[in-house]
């Protein structure tokens, strides 16, 4: 019988959907933690940005102005003590000075964009005009003399209004210097406006790892709790196979592949129940058939040698009864030549009469022989027909290995009822020669017709003697037959009792097995099956 499992239907999520929607929430979490982280990463980048873009920028042109108002200055400065020779080379020094820091100026304001940065570089470009104005003003007067006049009117200039200068140089560097202490601040107000940023993204960084962290915990400890409760009712119930108890069901109680486990082991506890079960009962019917078997083996064994026993007697009767017809044969022989003798004195009875009385007697005393031949006969035919009318009966037994045994002992027992036929015929015969004998002694004169009737119950007897010697050879042909036929039925009845004791040996090993089986299979505790 073909066993189909129940299989519950799903009642909840498998094991591989709950782990697909942790990890799907793992990767969520992760994937807002890193957008968020992202996003302020990103805005911290472009304060970054600016801090070192713009504002360095405009942090290098305000050093560029400070750097080229210390230059001018120290040009400035250099042409009070200058050998007139190299004047001219100052002037044109501090020209090119001058436009470097216009130019300075100028770039420096395209990158300043708060009014407060405006005004401060303003101021520091109006003390810049003012420290410049000698320059102007040495232009002014001296163009028309060339460049070496304008230098050494600078030069005059300086060494007239040096104090008055210096203010100016110093007017323009304070301005710049005030310039400077602003783009400080504001790169530093950029700085700590950057700063709640990059803090605010660690928060956010350290809360979402904290929250993924949690979750993630949760969520590990969730499913490691859940699977291992599944796996240990997995494992219970092996061990509880494991250990022969079959008795108890195994109750899925989940709709995941650890479920299908469980089921898969109910089924195979299922199977196993049965099939326990049921090598249980074949192995007592193995058990129980088998001691049948035995006992029916051993009392065939027992009658098989009980068959070859009587088979052994009854050929030891067929030797008797052989040598019987054997001495029946002599006998009969024996009969024939007395026959021959009465004829020849029959033959010569007629010539003398004196000799009758003789003969007669003679003739008496082989009659009297003749009847107790012919009663040993009568006997001898009589125990054949018995013996045959058994062995009819032992073929009988035999079935149909015995039916050509059946065949000849019929054959046997037809001869042996002939032959006490014949016998009695003999013996009647016999009878009425031992009265016309006693008649023949006291009627000695009507000897002439009695000789006459005696030669032809002489000549009957002759006929009847050599009946029964052929007789007597059929059935020692037909004991012959018999005796072959019985010596097969005592090899077959051997056979059979040598077949039935290693039926006998192999029925009580296949009963040990039996047994040996259902103490293995005893050792299982089973499910009672349902009604």
């Amino acid at each position: 019988m073909t066993f189909h499992p129940h299989r519950p239907p799903p009642s909840g999520l498998r094991l591989s959907h709950r782990l697909a929607l942790g990890f799907a929430a793992m990767l969520l979490l992760l994937l807002a933690l890193s957008g968020l982280a992202l996003q302020r990463i990103e805005m911290l980048d472009r304060t970054l940005v600016r801090l070192a873009g713009a504002e360095a920028e405009r942090s290098r042109m305000v050093r560029d102005l400070e750097r080229c108002a210390q230059a001018y200055g120290s040009t400035l400065r250099s042409f009070a003590a200058a050998d007139p020779t190299s004047i001219e080379a100052l002037y044109r020094n501090l020209e090119g000075q001058v436009k470097t820091c216009t130019a300075a100026f100028d770039q420096a304001r395209t990158t300043v964009n708060d009014p407060q940065g405006r005004k401060l570089l303003d101021a520091a470009r109006a003390a810049q005009d003012q420290a410049v104005i000698i320059i102007a003003q040495a232009r002014k007067e001296y163009a028309s003399r060339g460049e070496a006049a304008v230098a050494f009117g600078i030069r005059v200039a300086m060494s007239y209004e040096q104090e008055k200068q210096e203010e100016k140089l110093v007017a323009w560097t304070q301005a710049l210097r005030t310039l400077s202490d602003w783009d400080d601040a504001a790169q530093r107000q950029v700085a700590e406006a950057a700063a709640p940023v990059a803090t605010q993204a660690r928060q956010v960084l350290l809360g979402g790892a904290v929250l993924a962290l949690l979750v993630a915990a949760g969520l590990g400890t969730w499913l490691t709790r859940d699977i291992s409760r599944g796996l240990r009712q997995a494992v219970d119930a092996a061990a509880q196979m494991a250990s022969h108890d079959l008795s108890r069901p195994i109750p899925p109680g989940r709709a995941d592949e650890i479920g299908e486990v469980l089921q898969a082991l109910e089924d195979l506890r299922q199977q196993m129940n049965r099939m326990v079960s049921g090598v249980h009962e074949a192995a007592a019917s193995i058990s129980l058939a088998g001691g049948e078997l035995a006992s029916g083996s051993q009392d065939l064994s027992q009658r098989a040698e009980q068959a070859a026993a009587t088979l052994q007697v009854t050929l030891g009767t067929l030797d008797t009864l052989s040598g019987s017809v054997t001495e029946t044969g002599g006998s009969a022989r024996q009969a024939d030549e007395l026959a021959r003798s009465a004829s020849e004195v029959a033959t010569h009875g007629g010539r003398t009469v004196s000799q009758a009385v003789s003969t007669m007697g003679e003739v008496e005393t082989a009659a009297r022989k003749i009847s107790d031949i012919i009663g040993i006969i009568d006997g001898i035919a009589f125990q054949t027909n018995i013996l045959a009318l058994n062995a009819a009966v032992e073929a009988a037994r035999a079935g149909e290995q015995g039916r050509g045994f059946a065949v000849v002992a019929g054959e046997v027992r037809s001869l042996a009822q002939r032959s006490t036929q014949a016998a009695r015929e003999i013996k009647s015969l016999i009878g009425d020669s031992l009265d016309k004998v006693a008649a023949g002694s006291q009627q000695v004169r009507l000897a002439g017709d009695s000789t006459q009737a005696l030669m032809c119950s002489i000549e009957q007897v002759f006929g009847l003697i050599t009946t029964i010697s052929q007789q007597a050879s059929g059935q020692m042909g037909g004991l012959e037959q018999t005796r072959g036929a019985l010596q097969q039925l005592d090899a077959v009845a051997q056979q059979n009792a040598a077949m039935a004791e290693q039926t006998a040996a192999a029925v009580s090993a296949l009963t040990e097995q039996a047994d040996r089986l259902g103490e293995l299979v005893g050792d299982f505790r089973l499910q009672a099956e349902a009604a």
